[in-house]
């Protein structure tokens, strides 16, 4: 009996060995991928590949990536080679290969490389996500709701949230409350979403714990394991979806289901009609009969707000308010513009006033160059493409990534890039500068539909707390340390100003 099963164990040893022995030179084969080019092959460490560290959550993906284009670019590289897990990585620098892929060639990289579920998990297919004909189809449907024209119509929208931000701003220097601006501005973001994507009145300021505001905030943030299983979802898509893997989490999707459907109905019945993108989608769904396929796919598409308004703007506004803070003196030049500009227009911010802010533009780019709330853009190959000039090849299913923090901080296009100056967005600098060094919203047919929707935002809550207040860094804050729980690229710490109303 004794021998059985010490056999047992030794047989089951050997398999293990066996195993973890095979496992290991076939980690160390697949990493041999890139080799055969002639290109910079970033080190790995199985099985984790080039980005090991994200797992630690020492650093976020994006600040990784910015240090892996560092290094590659200080070799006078102008690509390189990763892996995430088993799967190889392209990285392109140079601006000429990275037009080809977002533009001159984009054929070959239509696919953004985002996990969606169709089956088990259908509001996450929206135009983020979509691949082929399927995006190809809703980017056209869509495109005529970001126009000039249709945010012209929302201005009012826009405005009327602008100006309860500024009755909370006033209210905090009343009461001597502290001013944390991370936590007003993402009420001011979710008032926006919620009544131009969802046609609802959240008012935030007054109930910030909102179930819209709650559930709204739970898809930017992840726990460690749910970044573990996306990381996983990413790069193995088949086997998540056999698995039933939702990118989104269920009781934010039934929350947002339920409120939609909730939404069409009372438009229907009370033959509601307003001038938002949750009516633009209506519209665009009137010949659906199945009631929830219809609602299925007004949730989904909504969900382009939320990439355009809800966690990036806020973030956008809340480190320009922290740079105007820190830097006064192109604080008081944008104000001494805002004040001007509106004085043309009797002092009302009207959306040819907000047009005319030539230095409000500056100073937006400038914190979106700085600090790109997206700071990392990936692509999915389509079908074999040989890189201009190279050897290399990626291969059909390869992803590419893009280091837009490494880009946007790379001293060769923005000299001495810790330092905060709007006028590097000048004519003339912008015109010394080769075409995509400025990938905030990506470049190409697969940009971000909803930028002008968000630029708004964020002109809108600048201009009107410039206008109407002087602002300084409290005391309290510190040196705010980045955050490594989200995708996207933003202070973990809270930004606390002193305001000042100006009479």
């Amino acid at each position: 009996m004794d021998f059985s099963i010490l056999t047992i164990l030794t047989n089951t040893l050997i398999c293990l060995a066996t195993l973890v022995i095979f496992s290991y030179y076939y980690f160390k084969r697949t990493y041999t991928y890139w080799n055969k080019y002639d290109i910079h092959v970033a080190p790995s460490v199985i099985p984790f590949g080039s980005l090991g560290s994200i797992i630690n959550r020492k650093e976020s993906f994006s600040v990784i990536l910015s240090k892996l284009y560092r290094q590659v670019k200080e070799k006078g590289e102008k690509h390189a080679g990763l892996f995430v897990l088993l799967n190889p990585i392209y990285m392109p620098l140079d601006p000429l290969i990275i037009k080809n892929i977002f533009i001159k060639d984009f054929n070959s990289f239509t696919d953004r490389s985002l996990y969606h579920n169709e089956i088990d998990d259908p509001i996450s297919v929206n135009l983020l996500t979509m691949d082929g004909d399927q995006w190809r189809k809703m980017r056209i449907k869509l495109t005529p709701t970001f126009t000039s024209g249709k945010m012209k119509k929302m201005f009012t929208t826009f405005w009327l949230c602008g100006n309860r931000l500024v009755r909370k701003i006033d209210s905090m220097i009343e009461t001597k409350e502290s001013s944390g601006i991370k936590e007003i501005l993402a009420c001011y973001s979710t008032d926006i979403v919620g009544s131009c994507a969802f046609g609802i009145e959240c008012n935030s300021f007054e109930n910030p714990n909102s179930d819209f505001r709650t559930y709204g905030s739970r898809i930017f943030n992840f726990t460690r394991s749910e970044m573990f299983k996306m990381a996983l979802a990413r790069n193995f898509p088949k086997v998540a979806r056999f698995l039933g893997t939702r990118a989104i989490p269920k009781e934010v999707s039934d929350f947002f289901l339920k409120i939609v459907a909730e939404n069409i109905k009372y438009r229907e019945i009370k033959d509601v009609n307003r001038n938002d993108f949750f009516q633009t989608l209506l519209e665009l769904e009137k010949d659906e009969e199945n009631q929830i396929k219809k609602r299925n796919k007004v949730t989904a598409q909504s969900f382009v707000f939320f990439n355009a308004g809800f966690e990036t703007s806020s973030t956008a506004m809340t480190f320009a308010l922290y740079e105007l803070a820190l830097n006064t003196h192109i604080q008081d030049k944008l104000r001494q513009e805002v004040t001007s500009i509106l004085q043309k227009y009797e002092d009302n911010l009207t959306y040819e006033a907000l047009m005319e802010m030539e230095y409000l533009n500056k100073v937006i780019d400038e914190t979106l160059r700085k600090y790109p709330p997206v700071a990392v853009l990936a692509r999915n190959c389509t079908r074999d493409y040989n890189i201009e000039n190279s050897n290399v090849v990626i291969k059909k299913g390869t992803r590419v990534f893009v280091s837009i923090l490494g880009i946007h901080s790379d001293p060769e296009y923005y000299p001495n890039p810790d330092k905060f100056d709007p006028e590097r967005f000048n004519e003339e600098n912008k015109n010394k500068r080769p075409p995509c060094t400025f990938l905030p919203f990506g470049e190409g047919p697969r940009n971000c539909i909803g930028l002008r929707f968000g630029l708004m935002q964020v002109k809108i809550g600048l201009a009107i707390i410039v206008k109407n207040f002087k602002f300084t860094l409290n005391p309290k804050t510190g040196i705010p340390r980045l955050d490594t729980h989200s995708f996207i690229y933003r202070f973990a710490d809270e930004i606390y100003l002193d305001f000042e109303r100006i009479e």
